[in-house]
């Protein structure tokens, strides 16, 4: 994405309101829009609809009962991660995908292939929904499936403790020379994350938001 574009989130929570346009700016809210792109549950304004299809950096997501919509912190830093890491053609695994948001912003993005795993089928249902809202083809699977690929980027924005234990597999599904993010991770977290990755992965700097952390780095 080149400089000064933005990203525009609509989520839809599922409640009975309405729920404000957000426009984010390398994945982080930069203010509302005005009321009259504001989308009800009961479906899209005529004028998001259109930018959706004419609009490569809008998004449009009902998260359901999964975890994304774009407004958490670490969700934010996942967004940034992905507007500085993919350039084009990429094949990205989104580990613990909620509503999807990351792997269709990949595929938005540039990115050629996108698969999501959750544990949860809520989350998967609801990422499938979103992928064709956003007219992407993304794949969305049950997080007992296997995973026969690897990925030019690795991005799992969970928890600390599942990103200890997953660090075999994750590390796994990235080919050499490729990137990796995770979040869900409180700053003083970040250390003990960042020894277990360790046989497999260099990390940059840790950057933060609003209390919470990102670790990337390059699969050795």
């Amino acid at each position: 994405m080149a400089a000064g574009e933005t990203h525009r989130i609509v989520a839809r929570s599922g409640r009975p309101r309405t729920t404000a346009l957000s426009r984010l700016r390398n994945g982080r809210a930069i203010g509302p829009a005005s009321r009259a792109a504001q989308r009800s549950r009961w479906g899209l304004d005529r004028e998001i609809e259109g930018a959706v299809w004419s609009d490569p950096h809008i998004l449009v997501l009902d998260p359901g009962l999964a975890f994304g919509t774009g407004d958490h912190p670490s969700t934010r830093l996942c967004l940034q991660w992905l507007d500085r890491t993919i350039g084009g053609g990429e094949t990205v695994l989104d580990y613990g995908c909620g509503s999807g948001i990351l792997a269709i912003a990949a595929l938005k993005l540039g990115a050629r292939r996108a698969v999501g795993v959750d544990i949860d089928p809520d989350a998967v249902a609801a990422a499938r929904a979103n992928a064709r809202r956003n007219g992407v083809e993304g794949q969305f699977l049950d997080g007992l499936a296997p995973l026969a690929f690897t990925a030019d980027v690795v991005v799992a924005n969970i928890l600390a403790n599942p990103l200890k234990l997953l660090a075999p597999l994750l590390a796994s599904r990235i080919r050499r020379d490729g990137r990796l993010a995770l979040s869900g991770i409180l700053p003083d977290q970040a250390s003990e994350i960042e020894k277990c990755y360790a046989p497999w992965i260099e990390f940059a700097p840790c950057t933060e938001s609003e209390g919470w952390a990102c670790l990337s780095g390059v699969r050795l």
